[in-house]
């Protein structure tokens, strides 16, 4: 799976935010999380990916819950690109001309559904046998 280097950085500057509020050294905070200083520096920076268990210990280290230390999502991705008016009515027409598309080819799938499966007969024989006027 790839990095998301905007989430990593969000994740460390919330757990940098929140061990700076509550007072705590990274040595103090890394001892009440569990892990090294140095592994807690990396994810403050947003170097590392922090394991699932190093977000529980965080969040115990912090006396906070799990989901207080996940990003939102929403906030994280990137704004989809903005469109102009000219740009929307393009997709708006190009929508409608393949929903007309769309109904003329149920149309004439309908119409196979419902027309007699007769094959044309080939070079003028049915079943082997000169048809009359052949």
């Amino acid at each position: 799976m790839q990095k998301n280097q905007a989430l990593l950085d969000r994740f460390g500057a919330m757990v940098k935010s929140l061990r700076e509020e509550r007072g705590f050294t990274q040595e103090e905070l890394a001892e009440r999380s569990g892990m090294t200083e140095k592994h807690l520096g990396e994810i403050e920076r947003g170097v590392t990916e922090a394991s699932i268990t190093a977000i529980a210990g965080l969040a115990k280290g912090l006396q906070v819950g799990l989901s207080d230390l996940v990003p939102e999502m929403q906030r994280v991705a990137p704004e989809p690109p903005r469109l102009s008016r000219a740009q929307w009515q393009a997709v708006f027409t190009a929508t409608l001309d393949l929903n007309e598309a769309a109904k003329h080819m149920l149309g004439f799938a309908d119409k196979i559904k419902q027309s007699p499966r007769t094959r044309p007969p080939r070079n003028g024989k049915k079943n082997g046998r000169k048809l009359a006027g052949s």
